[in-house]
C-alpha cells in the first residue's frame, strides 16, 4: 500500500507528464505555424520583387492614356 506523501507524488508526477506532453505538442504545433509563416513571406518577397525593380511606381499603377478623365 502506498502512503500518503507516495500517492501524493504519484499524482505531482502524472500531471507533470500530462504538462509536459502538451508543452511539447504546443511546441511542434508553433514551429510548424512558424514554418508556413517563413515560406508565406518567401512567397510574397518573390512576388513583389517586379515591384520593387519599379519602384517608386506602383506596380499597377494606370497610365495616363488608361486614367479615367476627370
Amino acid at each position: 500500500m502506498l502512503t500518503g506523501g507516495e500517492l501524493a507524488a504519484l499524482i505531482v508526477a502524472c500531471f507533470w507528464a500530462i504538462l509536459v506532453s502538451f508543452l511539447a505538442y504546443a511546441l511542434l504545433r508553433l514551429a510548424r505555424l512558424l514554418g508556413e509563416t517563413a515560406e508565406l513571406v518567401g512567397d510574397l518577397t518573390d512576388q513583389a520583387g517586379p515591384c520593387w525593380t519599379t519602384w517608386p511606381a506602383p506596380c499597377d499603377a494606370p497610365t495616363s492614356s488608361s486614367a479615367a478623365p476627370t
